[in-house]
């Protein structure tokens, strides 16, 4: 079985794929691709993982500077227990709806933050060049 690392035109890393024969790969996005075998890696994709784990911190970072893990997992439960109200036919009061608003809106933030992360990763953004 050999191993081969699948590049795309850029030279970014894509995946690793196992295989007996030649990689018969085609990606949806139609990127014109080259299988390397692993013992003969350029330093290129090593760096695009570091990119893309640069990213990930500083993504992480502007998450927690929003709501810290623990304010998160308040919320999740806090959201959770206004949801299972409402299921139960329960109306919510004024102040319940001002706090599941005001949870809906950090959220809204963080998904933005994680979305423009995942484009970053995707799309080949310079760690430099990612602001979230």
């Amino acid at each position: 079985m050999k191993s081969y690392v699948i590049i795309d035109s850029n030279g970014y890393y894509k995946k690793t794929v196992f295989t007996h024969g030649d990689p018969a790969i085609q990606l949806e996005t139609g990127d014109s691709i080259t299988a390397t075998p692993i013992d003969q890696l350029p330093v290129k994709p090593l760096d695009n993982i570091t990119r893309i784990h640069e990213i990930k911190r500083k993504a992480s970072d502007a998450i927690v500077k929003i709501a810290p893990e623990w304010k998160q997992r308040n919320m999740i439960a806090r959201g959770l227990e206004l949801t299972n109200k409402i299921a139960t036919g329960a109306a919510l009061t004024s102040a319940e709806q001002a706090e599941s608003d005001a949870i809906k809106a950090i959220w809204v933030q963080i998904e933005g933050i994680r979305a423009a992360s995942n484009q970053a990763e995707t799309n080949g953004i310079p760690v430099d060049q990612f602001n979230p």
